[in-house]
């Protein structure tokens, strides 16, 4: 039996990181468990994961957004992230005038003053998140908004609750073992059915959704790259598509592995990994599209555009 999830997150807003010109303005605030587990270590400085566009202030409180990450150690080893981001009411600690000489610092992708005079109404991101070492992103999906239907109702007790018995309760059997229905106390009935062999990959509904954007004639091109380890470069205006798109080409690729870097959404503020010789293959949110040099992304492009230049990666659009 191996745990559901190793760990749970809240990250949050900071404006004192950004009085100090940090690069992102996210922190943690909570992580249960308080304590490493024996067996998997916590890691740390993730935040600007936890918003791929940079940790900005909002005048307009947007809808909560579920996406998934997944970061890989010099291992190999994958670790998945379920992340839901919302955005909640937010009060600058400085209002008086900017001046003109006043230092600009960067902030996950958007330069603002400081200190910062705003009058209206503002609201900054919250991030709840699942870090596992196993991929089911449906079950993360539901548990995660339990969780946050108990966290807008200010019920800490109740939130604590859930979490403990996600965290502590809740171990899901080894491949090719019978299903298994469970709950986390939040009237919710959740049902996981383990892979039938630990290495052949599950892909639902992904393979099929590649082939329906980019056709069957470019996955066969897209495949002969990733086969012959060029570089791969997806950019959509959804994260779940980025997320599906790469992980069913790395699933087409069995029984052979993808050991090179794999980023299925990369940070806008991180966006200079394009730039490595090495090969790759990286998701990343067309609206950080600007981010990249010139000779990597041409403004014109449409649906696809293919170079067999050795350096220069090839460019997917995925439909949102």
């Amino acid at each position: 039996m191996t745990r559901l999830v190793d760990y749970f997150t809240v990250v949050g807003y900071s404006e004192e990181k950004l009085h100090q010109g940090a690069d992102g303005c996210g922190v943690l605030l909570q992580r249960f468990p308080a304590q490493d587990w024996e067996d998997e270590a916590f890691i740390d400085k993730l935040e600007v994961f936890w918003q791929p566009l940079g940790w900005n202030l909002s005048t307009e409180k947007k809808e909560p957004s579920f996406f998934m990450c997944v970061l890989t150690d010099t291992y190999g080893t994958r670790r998945y992230c379920a992340c839901l981001s919302f955005h909640e009411p937010y009060t600058l600690s400085q209002t008086k005038p900017v001046d003109e000489d006043e230092e600009i610092v960067d902030c996950g992708g958007e330069s603002m003053n400081k200190p910062f005079q705003y009058k209206g109404e503002l609201y900054a991101p919250r991030v709840l998140c699942i870090i596992s070492r196993l991929n089911f992103t449906e079950t993360f999906r539901f548990c995660l908004g339990t969780i946050y239907s108990s966290f807008i109702d200010k019920s800490l007790t109740r939130l604590e609750t859930l979490i403990g018995h996600l965290l502590s309760q809740v171990n899901v059997p080894p491949p090719g073992g019978p299903q298994f229905r469970f709950s986390i106390g939040g009237g919710d009935l959740q049902i996981i059915q383990p892979p039938m062999s630990p290495n052949i990959p599950v892909t639902g509904t992904s393979v099929a959704l590649l082939v329906q954007q980019i056709g069957i004639n470019n996955l066969l091109r897209l495949f002969s790259a990733a086969m012959t380890e060029q570089k791969i470069l997806f950019y959509s205006r959804s994260s779940s598509r980025l997320y599906e798109a790469c992980g069913a080409l790395v699933a087409l690729m069995f029984p052979f592995k993808w050991l090179h870097t794999y980023i299925p959404l990369l940070p806008a503020t991180l966006v200079e990994v394009v730039e490595t010789p090495t090969p790759f293959m990286i998701g990343l949110l067309a609206q950080a599209y600007s981010r990249i040099t010139e000779k990597l992304v041409r403004p014109t492009l449409d649906y696809l555009y293919l170079t067999n230049h050795p350096h220069y990666p090839l460019l997917f659009k995925i439909s949102p």
